[in-house]
Order: C-alpha cells, then structure tokens, then sequence
C-alpha cells in the first residue's frame, strides 16, 4: 500500500488511480493492519496497487454529537424538548412521520433538520432513516419528544464525550409524572453512528450491524426526564394499543425471545395480565439471545405470576434465581 498527497490540480491526471474510500477510523485501521503485517480487520480484501489520495480539502471538523429523533403530532412537546437540547448537540435531525399538527414548523424554528418519512408500524425503520442523517458525526444522542435533557455542564459532558472509545454509553433516565419521579433506570442513548442500526419493531434498541446489543459504558453529566407515562399523554396517544399491535406483529412473524419480551411487556403495559404472563413465561422457557439484565426481568415477571397464583415456594425459588 502507497499513499499519495495531491492538490486539487493533480485529481484530473489521477483519475486511472484506484481509489480506497471509507471513514477516516476505518483507513486508519486499515494502513496500520498492513503496516504491520495482521489480518485486515475491517472487512475488506487485500487489494495490490492502491493509492489512498488525500486532497488536503478535508479539514472540516465532523459534528462530535447530533441528536436524533423520530416525531408525530407532538406540537404540545417538541419545543421544550429542543430547548433543552440546547448547547449540547452539534445538530438535530428529524424524522417525522406523518404529523397533522404544527410539529413540523416548532422545529424548523428552532434550527433543526426535519424530513418526512411514511410510518410503516416499525420503530426500528423510521429511527434508522434518523440515524442515515447523523452519519457524518461520531456520535448519535437519541431523544423522543415526550423527554427533557438535563445536563447541567453541557461543554465539560461534551468533553468526556470526546475522550471516550465506548462505542455506547448508558444514561441515567427518570419517569416522571407530575413532576414525581416515579422511577429511575439507566438506558443505551448516546452510540457511535460507525456500524451500528436499530433492530426491533416496537421497544426498538441501537445494535452492532449483526444484530448484537452494543457494548456500553456509563458516561455521567446527563439525565433524561421522560414524561411520556403521564396518563394524560398516554390516553391522547393511545401508545398501549399501539404497542401491543405493533409487537403481535413482531411475535407472529419471528416468536424469538426478544419479540415474546416485547409482547408481554407491552401486554403488561395495556393491563392485560394473563396474555402478559404467558409471554414471560414462555420467554423464560428459552433465554437464548437474552442478556442477564432482560433474562433477570423476564424470570422475576414469571416468579410474580407464580406469587398471584399462590404458589410461593415457586415464587420465592425464582426470585431467587432472577
């Protein structure tokens, strides 16, 4: 492998030169591999005679994090949601499906880049049209509508930001509803846009392109107030019947782990507690695929359907085992 340097008069004579294209990570693994002599380890053949050609016009700093999201006929949100995002992402991109309201123009207002999509009932489509629009960064936050960025250090979170080699990193979440915290969690929402997609229909989560859960990191300074499970918001999006239908679909067409948690969850959710149980249960039944955090959630979900049912010793031994 040979490099050459070629100012912008020298591209016209240069054009019989194979060309190696790619992000600037994946070159540099790549020249390193056959420096030293390893197996190329970036999924590309050893190719002989190639020239990577740098025309010294590439000095433009990529964008470190742009947000992403997916919206519809969230008018009454979007804006308090962008405002927060305020000094802390390098851009926003938009995906809207299909809003009938004023969500379009609040955030075109307020600076972001909106395009338009058909809803084709998956999560994982709509949010991967997002994520094609944030490749040019090197990371990703995802926020929906119904949440509010807390981040009270926006540059000194953007510089831990920069000196991270996690390809994911968790961050602290808090339900709210009324201004309660009703629950806290910690969920994947910062990613590196290289090699990764969604996967899933409904209850969708950032992947490997093989499908794999991203390896994360916790990275502090941010937490993320979801103010979606208010009752109010819930009956106005009727989101549960949403769920539900969207996930028997997923479970119908592939009945993996992943879809059967999906469905009990969403099932769980809508209040449905028998079809919920017999989703958990049988996911339990097979945990292959699952991580031990979902595999733990499903056998202590089935351990409480076995306490409802009276049978405690069972409970007790599940539980144990969750």
């Amino acid at each position: 492998l040979t490099t050459a340097t070629l100012d912008h008069s020298d591209l016209a004579s240069a054009r019989n030169i194979p060309l190696v294209l790619g992000s600037t990570e994946m070159l540099a693994a790549l020249i390193e591999d056959m420096r030293v002599g390893r197996a190329i380890s970036v999924g590309v053949e050893q190719l002989d005679g190639v020239q990577i050609a740098h025309t010294r016009a590439c000095a433009t700093e990529s964008p470190l994090l742009i947000a992403s999201m997916i919206v519809r006929d969230e008018a009454d949100q979007i804006g308090d949601c962008l405002d927060s995002l305020t000094g802390l992402v390098d851009r926003v991109e938009i995906v809207d499906t299909g809003s009938e309201d004023d969500t379009v123009e609040i955030a075109t207002d307020r600076g972001a880049s909106v395009s338009t999509a058909d809803w084709t009932d998956d999560f994982a489509t709509a949010r991967n049209l997002a994520l094609e629009r944030c490749r040019d960064a090197r990371f990703v936050l995802h926020v929906d509508a119904d949440e509010r960025l807390v981040v009270p250090d926006p540059e000194g979170f953007r510089a831990e930001l920069e000196s991270s080699d996690a390809r994911a990193m968790r961050i602290q979440m808090r339900n709210v509803v009324d201004n309660r915290v009703t629950s806290e969690f910690e969920a994947v929402r910062v990613f590196s846009t290289d090699r990764t997609k969604w996967v899933g229909r409904v209850h969708e989560y950032p992947a490997d392109l093989d499908g794999s859960p991203l390896p994360s990191g916790r990275i502090e300074g941010m937490t993320i107030d979801h103010l979606g499970y208010d009752p109010k918001i819930v009956a106005a999006k009727n989101k549960w019947d949403r769920n539900v239908s969207l996930a028997e679909a997923a479970y119908l067409s592939d009945p993996s782990f992943k879809t059967r948690l999906d469905l009990a969850r969403s099932l769980a959710w809508r209040s449905n507690e028998e079809r919920a149980f017999d989703r958990f249960r049988e996911a339990a039944a097979d945990l292959t695929g699952a991580s031990d955090g979902a595999a733990a959630f499903v056998i202590a979900h089935v351990a409480l359907s076995h306490q409802i049912e009276g049978d405690l010793d069972r409970a007790l031994a599940l539980a144990d085992r969750a």
